[in-house]
């Protein structure tokens, strides 16, 4: 960001007058005049900018979120700002008089030769304005997108107005970016120092090599090799080539090495003839030459086609305009765009089957050299007939078979047997009896047709007619949602696919794209002490999108909050001490927190926010949560498939009265079932296991040591919790009460302290400390009963407290849960076989990991990990079969 000394020297170079320089100025000092909200089917997303130091909103991640990549890697943008204030725009409708209206620029961007607003629209959008003539949307003569009024009341201010499209976007850069954003002006370790020579010696002897080659036959580091393409120590055409393709990129020593080698070993334009073409088979890809300059062809639709010259600059034209020019002669074209024989492919496209097998047979029977004779049916007449027909093909298409083609299947009157006037009708009726919210019967309907054709004396059409003119007037889709909504519909909406080179859906290697999503496990459990039925409990899971590979799973009896996020969060920390680039989540109250986002921002996380009532974008977590119902939850006992049909279950199959399962003998099998046997079986989508998906992925595109976070105090309260009100009053003897303990601080006895107000956080898994921001730091603060939790592991007072949780929770009452519950609970449990059993089981592990530590000093070492890990893996003794297998005098 610019200082008040260099922006006005910037302002002063661009002769911004004293309101455009107030204008500046409140924009910088504000905050952004509305949160996006991702209508109409968008991703709204929230990017940590670092440029800026803080979170920038985008109402759009295919269009918005890409602008705002180019800007944080672009040296001119030295500011830019997102929802700034209204302006207003006048203009002439198309009828002739003025209209106005305010709006809400999606940016205000300072740059180098540029201070002003930005509007980002997609191309498709701006050609339907350009179709409807609008005002406020016009191309310039240099083929880019403007509009007048905008324009003029930021001229007023002497700032500028640009409109955006997004044919600007270069994708594959754009993709690279986001590759290679881990390496800009990352530190090397020592390591990288030391290779870094030995590869650049390596480039500048053989030239250039593919990333695969490098990686698998010489052994190059990934981190190294992308840490030395985004400083600049080597050369990737990042606006041409894929960093996550290896097999088709290419590494070179410098930018002048490839320069050097692209233009001694590709063809000159002057040097490379184009065949002229009267016809075009538009397809993205290829290139053709106009006026003497080369253009490749970007996107096609059905009225218009988007060039992009040598230099980078898209234009869009119109088909038909394109298709002239190149039947005038003026266009040469590749032969990925010549088509010789478009006519002769329609009337090939048009024939059936057994159309094409006649014209074969008939070729067979005139061809001289095979000197078949001709069956007895076919007189000389009909075979002079045929010759004739094939010297015209020959002539006419330079194909004799085509002139062979019979065309039985179009033989006949094809023209419908109705008047235009009943046709109609009929569509009227359909669209606004049939097509609409009260969903009236096809009959009814039928006899609304039938009475407006007999008062106009018309023969009327049959229910067949009827019901076929319904098929052909309207999709399946579109019929659906006028009759019963957009939710009804959406199972039938079309799958937009996109055909550019726009970042992958799910990302293109691991911990890039996370999804989060909660679900109620479909599962009855009962109580560790008495076997009493507690409740159904929520199941929260961090999953990677690319990889498939579950990166943290809590379960809970609470419900869904911030809380069980930031949890999630900090499970992830500790099992793999990193976090995903962008978190994928649906617009749960959960996602919306000061907390939540404050954690993103910290780490630097974007957040991309699902549209409301859209399925497809979650459906790598819904697919999760149905392979988890199949295979392993539906399968145990207290399962509660039953009570989805309740009037036809009996009570001897009641899930409630069928529960065994408790928190305790339950999680580790789970945790057994999610990293293990989950994430080694084949997935459909990768045709390998999960597992094997992630780690290959992490070798070929870089471990990114930069992005490891070491689990530390501080972080770890980074990633707990608060009360709802995030605050909690010093009550003086007692300290702060969170949730239902308080929780004591030496400084808390000062009577300067007493009553004060204080943040506070905590932690649901471990109630024995917590913090409190006292007298201008954080401080760890003990529990009232922090005695009573010593000894004990996390995991163990997790389900203790979960337990606890679901007892209240099953109450009426909804009473709140206080100290001495849980002390007579830990204490009556001290007797249990549950927590007799997860006692061993935690001595087993510490003596496990005490013996790792005295044979491996290595701090980064797998051991060191899995001993750091929230929920120690103590599950190896208990095999996937034991879950079937559970007999249930084990829990009477």
């Amino acid at each position: 960001m610019l200082n008040e000394e260099q922006l006005n020297r910037l302002m002063d170079k661009l002769d911004v007058p004293a309101r455009g320089r107030a204008i500046i100025q409140e924009i910088r000092s504000g905050n952004p005049s509305r949160n996006v909200e991702g209508k109409a089917g968008n991703v709204a997303c929230r990017f940590p900018s670092k440029k800026m130091g803080c979170t920038i909103q985008a109402e759009s991640h295919r269009n918005e979120l890409a602008a705002i990549y180019l800007w944080e890697h672009d040296p001119e943008t030295y500011e830019y700002y997102d929802q700034p204030p209204q302006l207003k725009m006048s203009y002439v409708k198309a009828n002739g008089k003025r209209g106005a209206h305010i709006t809400t620029p999606d940016f205000f961007v300072i740059q180098e030769d540029f201070i002003g607003w930005v509007e980002c629209k997609t191309e498709e959008w701006l050609l339907e304005k350009e179709a409807d003539q609008s005002s406020l949307f016009i191309r310039g003569d240099s083929m880019t997108w403007q509009c007048p009024p905008a324009a003029e009341y930021a001229a007023l201010f002497g700032l500028g107005f640009q409109l955006r499209s997004s044919a600007q976007n270069p994708q594959l850069y754009i993709r690279n970016l986001s590759y290679l954003s881990d390496y800009w002006g990352a530190a090397p370790s020592k390591d990288a120092l030391k290779a870094l020579p030995e590869l650049k010696s390596l480039l500048a002897t053989e030239k250039r090599l593919r990333i695969v080659e490098l990686l698998d036959e010489h052994r190059v580091d990934a981190d190294l090799l992308n840490y030395a393409v985004a400083n600049d120590e080597l050369y990737v055409d990042l606006f041409n080539e894929l960093m996550s393709e290896p097999d088709r990129t290419y590494v070179y020593a410098s930018h002048e090495t490839a320069t050097v080698f692209k233009a001694s070993r590709a063809p000159t334009l002057a040097g490379l003839v184009l065949p002229s073409v009267k016809a075009l088979h538009l397809a993205p890809g290829a290139t053709l030459t106009w006026a003497g300059a080369a253009f490749s062809v970007r996107t096609v639709s059905p009225d218009h086609v988007i060039l992009q010259s040598s230099d980078g600059e898209a234009m869009s034209m119109k088909r038909e305009q394109l298709e002239r020019l190149s039947k005038a002669g003026e266009i040469r074209a590749d032969q990925m765009l010549v088509d010789t024989a478009c006519i002769l492919s329609d009337l090939y496209r048009k024939a059936s089957l057994g159309d094409l097998t006649e014209a074969a047979n008939r070729s067979s029977i005139l061809d001289p050299v095979a000197a078949h004779p001709p069956p007895n049916r076919v007189s000389g007449r009909t075979l002079r007939n045929w010759k004739q027909r094939q010297r015209e093909g020959e002539l006419k298409y330079n194909d004799p078979v085509i002139g062979l083609v019979p065309r039985i299947s179009a033989r006949g009157n094809r023209q419908r047997k109705l008047c235009d006037r009943v046709i109609e009708i009929m569509r009227d009726v359909i669209s606004t009896e049939y097509a609409s919210a009260d969903a009236k019967s096809v009959t009814v309907c039928w006899g609304h047709a039938r009475n407006r054709c007999e008062e106009e004396n018309l023969i009327p059409p049959s229910e067949k007619s009827f019901r076929r003119e319904i098929k052909l007037s309207m999709s399946g889709y579109d019929l659906t949602l006028a009759r019963e909504g957009q939710r009804a519909a959406y199972s039938q909406e079309p799958v937009q696919f996109h055909l550019d080179r726009s970042s992958p859906r799910h990302g293109e290697r691991p911990f890039e794209i996370a999804h989060i999503d909660h679900t109620q496990l479909d599962l009855q459990f009962v109580g560790s002490q008495f076997g009493e039925l507690l409740a159904k409990p929520w199941l929260s899971v961090m999953l990677d999108a690319y990889s498939r590979t579950v990166l943290a799973f809590v379960l809970m009896f609470d419900p869904p909050s911030y809380r069980t996020c930031m949890v999630l969060m900090r499970e992830c920390l500790r099992r793999h001490s990193r976090v995903p680039s962008t978190i994928v989540v649906d617009r749960g109250s959960e996602f919306v927190s000061i907390y939540f986002d404050v954690f993103l921002a910290r780490f630097g996380i974007t957040k991309k926010s699902r549209p409301p009532q859209k399925a497809r974008f979650g459906s790598v977590m819904e697919r999760f949560f149905g392979v988890n119902n199949t295979q392993l939850v539906h399968n145990l006992r207290g399962n509660n498939k039953a009570l989805q049909k309740p009037r036809q279950m009996a009570d001897t199959h009641d899930p409630r009265k069928r529960a065994v399962w408790t928190l305790g003998e339950f999680l580790p099998k789970f945790s057994d079932y999610v990293y293990r046997l989950y994430g080694e079986l084949e997935h459909p989508a990768l045709g390998v296991s999960p597992n094997q998906a992630f780690s290959v992925s992490m070798a070929r595109t870089g471990l990114r040591s930069m992005r490891l976070i070491p689990i530390t105090d501080e972080i770890e309260m980074a990633c707990l919790p608060s009360t709802k009100t995030g605050y909690a009053t010093i009550i003086p003897g007692k300290g702060v009460k969170i949730g239902y303990l308080y929780y004591r601080h030496a400084l808390m006895r000062n009577p300067a302290n007493a009553h004060a107000k204080v943040s506070v956080r905590y932690d649901p898994f471990n109630l024995a400390t917590g913090y409190a921001f006292i007298e201008g730091q954080w401080r760890l603060c003990e529990s009232e009963y922090a005695g009573l939790f010593e000894g004990r592991t996390e995991r163990e007072i997790m389900i203790l407290a979960s337990e606890i949780n679901g007892k209240n929770r099953r109450t009426d009452e909804r009473r709140a849960t206080n100290a001495q519950q849980i002390a007579r609970f830990l204490q009556s449990m001290d007797q249990t076989q549950a927590s007799l059993f997860q006692q061993r089981k935690d001595a087993e592990q510490r003596n496990a990991s005490e013996q790792r530590q005295q044979t491996h000093t290595d701090a980064g070492a797998k051991e060191d990990e899995d001993a750091q890990a929230p929920w120690p893996d103590d599950a190896q003794d208990m095999s996937w079969a034991s879950i079937k297998t559970v007999q249930l005098g084990e829990f009477e």
